[in-house]
């Protein structure tokens, strides 16, 4: 939907600067000098011109808005995508240790990888101040 919305802001702003140059060709054959400052001059002061300069600011606007909106949003999927490798790095679970022992095992070694409190939770299933007390824990 995101990638939807910039391809039809990207059109718009397109749209509106083909229209620009179209007007502004216009004017340059229609001027009996052809110069450049002079035609300048009547784009400024052509309301077409001003209503299209605005069109294309807003373009502009929200495509910058739907480029933020990505980054957070591939952020987010980054930090997920992160969390779900770090999960999927527990110690095997055919290691002969009981299920406690696995269980301190693989805290210990989500930890020694870098995972925090709130991703070990979510990996081991224990709750946050289990993981905190195994990590505190010397044994």
């Amino acid at each position: 939907m995101v990638y939807l919305m910039l391809v039809v802001g990207l059109f718009v702003c397109g749209y509106a600067i083909s229209a620009l140059y179209r007007k502004k060709q216009k004017l340059l054959l229609t001027s009996p000098s052809r110069e450049m400052p002079a035609a300048a001059a009547m784009l400024s002061a052509d309301p077409v011109f001003r209503e299209l300069k605005e069109q294309v600011e807003v373009g502009l606007s929200v495509i910058r808005k739907q480029q933020d909106l990505v980054a957070d949003t591939l952020f987010r999927l980054e930090k997920q995508l992160q969390t779900i490798a770090v999960c999927q790095c527990g110690p095997d679970r055919d290691s002969g240790l009981d299920d406690t022992g696995r269980l301190r095992e693989e805290v210990r070694l989500l930890h020694s990888q870098g995972a925090t409190v709130t991703q070990i939770a979510g990996c081991t299933g224990l709750g946050k101040g289990e993981v905190e007390l195994i990590l505190r824990l010397k044994n």
